[in-house]
C-alpha cells in the first residue's frame, strides 16, 4: 500500500502527536504545535479563498519569524510552491525573482511594502499579503511595543489585491469551506 506523504501531512501528523509541545518561540511567546497548525490552516484557507491554488508560486519576503513559519506551512497545506527570499532584497531583486519564478502572490513585511508596490506593474504578482512584526503577539506585547515605539513598522495601503496578514487570520479563524485536498506527492516541488 502506497501512502502519499508531503511536507504538510508530515507536519500535521507531528502536530497531532504532540499538540501541546512547543513548536516555535517568537519574541518570548510560545506557539504550540496545535496553535501553529491552526494558524497555518487558517492562512491556507485565506490563500485558497483568494485564488491561490496548488502549484502556484508564492513569494515569502519576510524575516525569519512566526509569520514566516505560518505562511510557509499555509502555502504547503494547499500544495502551492513557496519562493522564500531574504528581506534585504531590493526592488530590482524582487522584480527579477518574481518574474523568473512566475510568482503570483507575495507575503511581505510592512517594512518592505514600498519595495513590493514599486515593482507590481512589472511583475506577475497579483496578490500582496502584508504582515506586521507584532501581528501574532499577545495584545499587551503589541500595545507596549507600539507605545514605546520598539516595533519596526512601515506604511501600507490595503486595496482589493492587498491584504492584512492579521485580518486574514481573523477572518478565516474558522474556514468557510473545506480546503481542497492537497494531493501533491512528496516529490512535488514545495519550494524554489
Amino acid at each position: 500500500m502506497e501512502t502519499n506523504h508531503n511536507i504538510y501531512s508530515t507536519f500535521a501528523a507531528t502536530a497531532e502527536r504532540h499538540p501541546d509541545k512547543t513548536a516555535v518561540y517568537y519574541l518570548g511567546t510560545r506557539f504550540t504545535y496545535r496553535k501553529l497548525k491552526n494558524l497555518s490552516e487558517c492562512f491556507a484557507a485565506a490563500l485558497s479563498d483568494n485564488g491561490i491554488k496548488a502549484g502556484q508560486k508564492v513569494m515569502l519576503y519576510i524575516p525569519n519569524s512566526i509569520h514566516w513559519v505560518v505562511s510557509w506551512l499555509g502555502v504547503q497545506k494547499i500544495g502551492a510552491v513557496a519562493v522564500p527570499i531574504t528581506p534585504i532584497y531590493t526592488p530590482h531583486d524582487i522584480s527579477y525573482i518574481a518574474n523568473d519564478s512566475e510568482a503570483e502572490a507575495i507575503i511581505c513585511a510592512d517594512t518592505n511594502f514600498g519595495y513590493v508596490t514599486s515593482v507590481l506593474a512589472e511583475t506577475g504578482l497579483k496578490k500582496v499579503i502584508v504582515s506586521k512584526m507584532a501581528d501574532l503577539l499577545p495584545w499587551w506585547k503589541r500595545f507596549f511595543g507600539f507605545l514605546f515605539d520598539v516595533v519596526p513598522k512601515g506604511k501600507i495601503a490595503l486595496d482589493q489585491n492587498t491584504y492584512s496578514f492579521r485580518a486574514l487570520l481573523s477572518r478565516y479563524r474558522v474556514p468557510s469551506a473545506p480546503l481542497p485536498a492537497n494531493d501533491r506527492k512528496g516529490d512535488s516541488i514545495a519550494e524554489i
